[in-house]
């Protein structure tokens, strides 16, 4: 499984398994960065290498990010607020986890305002209940959640209601915006056929080997072929571009891959390897609702509630 031994923000504990979901406050796409399964007998605090890709999104839409059997997790994607009419970007600012406990399904909401926290519609300042933990550092404006997805691990989440500054492209102005940044810190019981945003690539055997097309019309030295095997789909290959550091300017290596919608790059020669990065389409993980969990690759068991 991947793994990763990290300190984020004023949280000192390490934990295992490791997936970003945050916003570029220069380009306003929401930005991913989530551990590859490349070698199956890595240990805990083994080099761990990463796939970084983006998702923009549309205004007003929700997109599922994690689907498995016991956990459903979207986002609510809003154009960012700013008095500048050259920016047009969106950001995250509505995070809903659906969780089976020991007996019943529970909804979490936490909004980007106040990081404002509830269970079922009503506050929660922190919550241990039904084999589910939820507290929210009202202080430094972050939430831990952690639920079981059935299995004796916890899944554990961490929501950050986050302000930073972007740029205007024009008049290079800088203006407040406001985000979400999500980040999975244990995903070690996620399944293998988890899908959704994020979670088609946990625990998924991948492959790397070196690409010798053209992209953009060059040979490049740094370039590779990923190949993605999900067991419930056929695998996908796509070419990314290796770089030292991820989205975050941690120092691991991250293949950079996909357009702004995590799909086919226009710059790969060939017309294979050059699948979308995640399976089908963006629009394909298109929900109703903050809590909706029906889409197209959905895995929830609905009836488990």
């Amino acid at each position: 499984v991947p793994r990763a031994t990290v300190t984020i923000d004023d949280t000192s504990e390490p934990e295992c398994g490791l997936t970003f979901f945050v916003n570029d406050t220069l380009t306003g796409d929401p930005l991913l960065t989530v551990p590859i399964w490349t070698n199956p007998t890595v240990e805990l605090g083994d080099p761990v290498e990463s796939l970084c890709y983006e998702v923009h999104g549309e205004d007003g839409s929700y997109f599922n990010l994690i689907s498995d059997e016991c956990t459903s997790v979207n986002a609510y994607y809003q154009e960012a607020v700013t008095p500048s009419p050259n920016i047009n970007l969106n950001v995250v600012t509505q995070i809903g986890v659906m969780a089976r406990g020991d007996t019943a399904c529970w909804n979490i909401q936490v909004d980007l305002d106040g990081c404002n926290t509830t269970i079922n519609g009503g506050l929660s300042l922190g919550t241990d209940f039904d084999g589910i933990s939820v507290k929210r550092y009202a202080t430094s404006s972050r939430v831990r959640i952690s639920v079981p997805n059935c299995g004796d691990t916890m899944l554990v989440m961490w929501v950050f209601c986050r302000a930073g500054q972007v740029e205007d492209p024009v008049t290079w102005d800088y203006f407040d915006i406001r985000f979400i940044r999500f980040v999975v810190m244990r995903g070690l019981n996620l399944n293998e056929q988890s899908h959704g945003l994020i979670g088609q690539f946990w625990n998924v055997p991948v492959t790397v080997s070196s690409y010798t097309g053209l992209f953009g019309g060059a040979e490049r030295s740094d370039d590779y072929v990923i190949t993605v095997d999900h067991p419930q789909s056929d695998p996908r290959s796509f070419v990314g571009l290796k770089y030292s550091v991820t989205w975050e300017f941690e120092k691991r290596v991250c293949y950079y891959v996909g357009n702004t919608q995590a799909g086919e790059l226009s710059e790969v020669s060939d017309p294979n390897p050059n699948d979308s990065v995640i399976e089908g389409d963006y629009t394909d993980y298109k929900v109703d609702s903050l809590f909706a969990t029906d889409f197209k690759f959905s895995h929830f068991d609905g009836n488990r509630c």
